[in-house]
């Protein structure tokens, strides 16, 4: 097969949608929705790149790559059909080339198996394991006290304390800019503030748990956790615990059949652990891998 490569542009977003949103049903047993090609194409020193059928035409893959801290991080996608034709071999070829740091990363489905011989062949390495922790709905009942004061998100009022929160409660200085984007303004995520809790002492919030909905190829519409915290000094007290409880309830009532969260496997704060005791087992999820490039 003649492959051809070049530069992705806004003009090629539908069909990136198109070749994204039929990744994630084969191997994610989800839809997506457009808007997520734009949304990788505007991103800020992003260099995409499409992977061209020169017969046909056909577009067979999509990748780009952005510079993040000391690391280039790196996405590539191939449409299901047309793997083992050299088409992810083409993409990272071109990427890493063009990577402006000293090391790459990309992640790899866990229900990809044709993904990691490519890349330990190309050098990359396993350096994360990220797990997804799943419950069908209702989970088991916890009838547990609430710490403290547990309640629906305020966008007005409470935006930039969980933004503080959250920087505090994980150890990160994030971009708050990209912060918001990949959880509240980037359409594909659907947020809802009615499904975003906080938990508050007087005027400080001392934890969160940021849930949304999303789709399913078995179970259809589900509940999804995204990020679920409590600042350090409020540690301890059973916090964490309550707020993810209350999110399950939260998803429950609105009549989800199941819910979801992604976590690395080798947390060791004791995450794990808590949300097996909501219910909650896991399954694999993905990969990051990362490579060494040369001077």
């Amino acid at each position: 097969m003649n492959l051809h490569v070049r530069a992705a542009n806004l003009g090629d977003a539908e069909a990136i949608d198109s070749l994204l949103s039929q990744c994630a049903s084969a191997y994610l047993g989800r839809s997506r929705g457009s808007g997520e090609a734009a949304e990788r194409l505007r991103r800020p020193g992003t260099d995409a790149a499409l992977v061209l059928d020169l017969g046909t035409g056909d577009l067979l893959g999509f990748g780009h790559s952005w510079p993040s801290a000391d690391e280039t991080k790196c996405f590539a996608r191939v449409r299901p059909d047309a793997t083992g034709r050299g088409v992810g071999t083409v993409l990272l070829t071109y990427l890493e080339t063009r990577a402006t740091t000293g090391s790459i990363s990309v992640t790899q489905w866990a229900t990809d198996i044709a993904g990691p011989a490519l890349l330990r062949a190309r050098g990359y390495t396993e350096t994360l394991h990220q797990l997804q922790m799943w419950t069908p709905l209702p989970a088991h009942k916890q009838d547990t006290p609430v710490p403290a004061e547990v309640r629906e998100f305020d966008p007005d009022r409470d935006s930039q304390g969980v933004f503080a929160a959250w920087c505090d409660a994980f150890g990160q200085q994030a971009d708050e800019h990209d912060w918001w984007r990949e959880r509240r303004d980037d359409p594909t995520v659907h947020f809802d503030p009615s499904l975003w809790l906080v938990s508050e002492d007087g005027e400080d919030i001392t934890g969160f748990c940021l849930g949304r909905h999303r789709d399913d190829k078995v179970h259809g519409t589900v509940g999804y956790v995204g990020d679920v915290g409590v600042r350090p000094q409020w540690r301890g007290r059973g916090l964490g615990f309550a707020l993810l409880t209350r999110m399950l309830e939260r998803f429950t009532s609105s009549g989800l059949p199941a819910a979801g969260l992604d976590v690395d496997a080798a947390n060791l704060t004791g995450a794990l652990r808590l949300y097996a005791k909501a219910g909650m087992q896991p399954r694999p999820n993905f990969t990051v891998w990362s490579k060494q490039l040369a001077a």
